[in-house]
């Protein structure tokens, strides 16, 4: 009973927000974001994850007549993980993920100084990965494609600055959970 509670509060909360009167906004917004990326699986006995880098690019279309945008994105992220071995010495795995995925993100208090929203994406992946040892050879191992999907939330201050957290499902190895910063160039209220 206390479930079906907090699901009706939540759910009227939603219906406050997107009633509220919405603000004409720019359409069309891109933005480049930078971050750093966590594997979601850590490659088993004897290896350590690592942070590894994270880059995007969207670009997304606002409607006017609810909080929500949508947008297609290109993103290439790595998943470090390390293994030390005493008599093997060290070899690195960084399992490369390049997505090309459709996004839709909803808003909550849209226009504000401060803007929530949740969202996701889906796509497809090129999946790669790169592994070296102690001797720094590199062994590029073969291309393979797959789907992915990027639930999400965040944050947008002043219509422009965004933090975003991500998990980017892409496969047992390249699975990754991320924190990027970004900059929406375009959007904003229109004056």
């Amino acid at each position: 009973m206390k479930k079906s509670y907090i699901i009706a509060t939540l759910l009227a909360a939603l219906c406050t927000f997107s009633a509220a009167a919405q603000d004409e906004f720019r359409r069309i917004e891109f933005e480049p974001s930078v971050g750093i990326a966590i594997p979601g699986y850590g490659g088993g006995e004897g290896f350590k994850a690592g942070v590894a880098p994270s880059l995007a690019l969207e670009l997304r279309y606002n409607l006017n007549s609810l909080p929500m945008s949508m947008g297609l994105e290109a993103a290439w992220t790595s998943a470090a993980v390390t293994r030390s071995a005493i008599d093997a010495g060290q070899a690195t795995s960084n399992c490369n993920s390049a997505a090309l995925s459709l996004t839709a993100d909803y808003y909550l208090r849209r226009g504000g100084r401060t803007a929530f929203f949740f969202g996701a994406g889906v796509g497809i992946a090129d999946r790669y990965r790169l592994q070296t040892d102690t001797d720094y050879a590199y062994n590029l191992l073969k291309h393979a494609a797959g789907c992915v999907f990027t639930p999400r939330i965040g944050v947008e201050f002043w219509n422009h600055l965004r933090l975003t957290l991500d998990a980017r499902i892409a496969g047992r190895d390249y699975s990754t959970v991320e924190f990027r910063i970004g900059y929406a160039f375009g959007g904003g209220k229109r004056q």
